[in-house]
């Protein structure tokens, strides 16, 4: 079908928001455990990319020639790549997580894995991002500033769930700093997508009028509320009071405000349409 005018994108409305969040979340959680060396983090890591997110994804591509095209199309897809990232990671973070049940590797085997480990977990937690901004018909989402803020988000998440299981006030102090650069970066990335998103064309303009005043405000503006205002109050007030329900309520409310960013810019995706003149505002 020719896309004459606004058209939205419907395809995967369903399946990418679980998919980035479980996806990106799992890897920022992963990566910050294989730092600190919380083994428990790592093995929730790996379950929420492998028993979590891939899943998703397969329930929601039952057409097989889809399937024969991600895993022909190394050279040309990112979905391709990314799951071959995924596939590697499966490997090398699960064998490296194996630490948590005891399992222990010589050091030369224990530095391979976490560097392979490492490098795999990082493809995974960038792979959604790029995935999104090569898709070029829909300029929403075709913008660099994406990458940045879903990976600036997951980290964001990832370290308040990481302290809520440590469950540690030094380990918060620590951390903390991070926990506001998190913050910065997801903010900054989020104005400036809007903000470039919103000139770039039509169909661009008219995502972010829907987000900002349309049918998702409701989801986008609480998401931001939740994710990056109060979180960022919380998360400065733990320093001083440390209490640990309010941890556990900052990462919840995180973790909530978050999925409802990443639900928002994906039902938002809108196509550029062929003939300026014929466009009208998408009809969803």
């Amino acid at each position: 079908m020719v896309t004459v005018g606004l058209r939205p994108q419907r395809e995967w409305v369903k399946d990418r928001p679980p998919a980035i969040f479980f996806g990106t979340l799992g890897a920022a959680t992963y990566i910050i455990s294989l730092i600190t060396g919380f083994k428990l983090g790592l093995v929730i890591g790996w379950v929420l990319i492998i028993l979590v997110k891939l899943p998703v994804i397969a329930a929601y591509t039952p057409n097989r020639a889809h399937l024969t095209y991600i895993l022909n199309n190394l050279k040309k897809s990112w979905v391709s790549r990314g799951t071959l990232g995924i596939a590697l990671f499966a490997i090398f973070g699960g064998l490296y997580a194996l630490q948590f049940f005891g399992v222990a590797y010589p050091y030369p085997a224990w530095a391979t894995l976490y560097a392979l480990s490492l490098i795999t977990a990082g493809i995974v937690l960038v792979y959604d991002g790029f995935v999104q901004a090569v898709n070029k018909p829909i300029t929403f989402w075709a913008n660099g500033s994406l990458p940045i803020l879903l990976t600036s988000l997951a980290f964001l998440s990832a370290l308040l769930l990481v302290n809520s299981l440590v469950s540690s006030s030094s380990f918060f102090t620590t951390t903390w700093i991070y926990i506001n650069i998190a913050l910065a970066l997801s903010s900054y990335s989020l104005v400036t997508h809007l903000w470039s998103s919103n000139l770039m064309d039509v169909a661009g303009h008219e995502s972010v009028t829907r987000l900002l005043k349309g049918d998702l405000r409701g989801f986008f503006i609480t998401g931001v509320v939740l994710s990056l205002v109060l979180t960022a109050i919380i998360s400065n007030a733990l320093l001083v009071y440390y209490m640990t329900w309010l941890l556990y309520l900052n990462t919840i409310l995180v973790l909530i405000g978050n999925y409802f960013i990443i639900y928002s810019m994906i039902k938002v995706g809108i196509y550029k349409p062929l003939l300026y003149p014929w466009s009208k505002p998408a009809k969803v």
